[in-house]
């Protein structure tokens, strides 16, 4: 009986162990530059700058031929060694109700555990998925066409919240200078 809780506890944290590093659209999150582009052949990868958060090239795509329903856009952001650091689909909502939200929300809560969530009837509508590497963050703002699935590593969530602390931070010292 002893033997029985442990088997049973590491059976129902399987899954969970198993998606320790995510995939989406294929490409797991720490892989290189050349990975990333090997695994996205066809595809126009556009270099759009260098990323602030990390310091690391940014590569935007179109949402076509990934076999997801209402995805527009793909964008890649990737670190100083140039390995993925975050990357984020911008998506229809599919119209009234956010029906592309409740669908990838499903899919998400199937294989990730929900560390909060805002599903109101009307207003925005918002999860946080957080395993071992990542954090998955799901937004889609009331009243707007788009809504954004972002998939992180754990360092590119603390360099920025910890830049947008900051920045803030610095802004109410300058306004209350004036003052």
């Amino acid at each position: 009986m002893r033997f029985l809780f442990p088997l049973l506890f590491g059976l129902l944290t399987l899954p969970v162990q198993a998606q320790d590093i995510p995939k989406p659209l294929g490409v797991p999150l720490g892989a290189g530059v050349s990975d990333v582009k090997a695994a996205f052949a066809g595809k126009f990868l556009e270099e759009v700058g260098e990323n602030r958060f990390t310091n690391g090239p940014m590569f935007a795509t179109s949402g076509t031929g990934f076999d997801v329903e209402d995805l527009n856009k793909v964008l890649l952001i990737f670190d100083r060694q140039e390995r993925l650091a975050a990357l984020q689909m911008t998506m229809g909502t599919g119209g009234f109700g956010k029906p592309a939200y409740d669908r990838v929300l499903g899919y998400l809560k199937s294989q990730y555990p929900v560390i909060s969530s805002i599903n109101p009837r009307v207003g925005d509508k918002k999860a946080v998925f957080e395993i071992k590497n990542a954090r998955i963050k799901i937004d889609a703002p009331h009243m707007s066409f788009d809504m954004t699935v972002t998939y992180m590593a754990k360092s590119f969530h603390k360099s920025f919240t910890d830049t947008i602390s900051s920045e803030k931070s610095a802004k109410r010292k300058s306004e209350a200078s004036r003052f």
